[in-house]
């Protein structure tokens, strides 16, 4: 096996029709990498990385097969490790940029023509900027308990009582205007 995966890796980088047969080497660590990725598209990922690593590795610097093949898994574990941190980058940059871009805009006092946004902005404008944060996150963008308790890193427990507080202020204002 050792003397033939160099040798197959070599002749890989000549002409390029024997690529099945190296992945078939790598196989059992693509398939563990992508089990702990737990994204879609994490098995094409690193296919095309095992690719275009064998195509620009020396392999004149290995002395067997096994060199090749565990600085291979490696490289291909390392990748892992890359896309395990962009994939999470990327969510969080997706679940937190879209509230706090709402967020910001809900604090700016920005010329709305929708009656209700201006009457909800002026109804919390009164509120402790938790509690602001509380109620726009689960009357405006209908969160879970659950769910601002981990934007906010708070208890669930602790979000009710800061709502129910918040209402019972609210109630108040809307009972003294009206």
């Amino acid at each position: 096996m050792d003397i033939d995966l160099l040798e197959k890796l070599i002749i890989f980088q000549k002409n390029k029709n024997n690529f099945m047969e190296i992945l078939s080497y790598f196989n059992s660590k693509i398939k563990y990498l992508i089990y702990k990725l737990k994204y879609p598209e994490a098995e094409t990922d690193l296919i095309i990385f095992l690719y275009e690593l064998i195509t620009k590795i020396n392999f004149d610097k290995f002395v067997s097969g096994a060199d090749a093949s565990m600085y291979i898994k490696r490289c291909l574990r390392n990748q892992a490790i890359r896309l395990s941190y962009k994939v999470n980058r990327d969510n969080n940059l997706l679940t937190f940029n879209c509230d706090d871009e709402s967020l910001e805009s809900f604090n700016e006092n920005n010329s709305s023509n929708d009656y209700s946004d201006v009457f909800f902005n002026d109804l919390i404008s009164s509120l402790k900027p938790r509690q602001k944060q509380i109620v726009y996150y689960k009357f405006y963008l209908q969160l879970s308990d659950i769910e601002i308790g981990k934007i906010l890193k708070i208890s669930r427990q602790s979000v009710n009582t800061a709502k129910r507080v918040s209402l019972n202020l609210l109630k108040t204002k809307l009972y003294m205007e009206g």
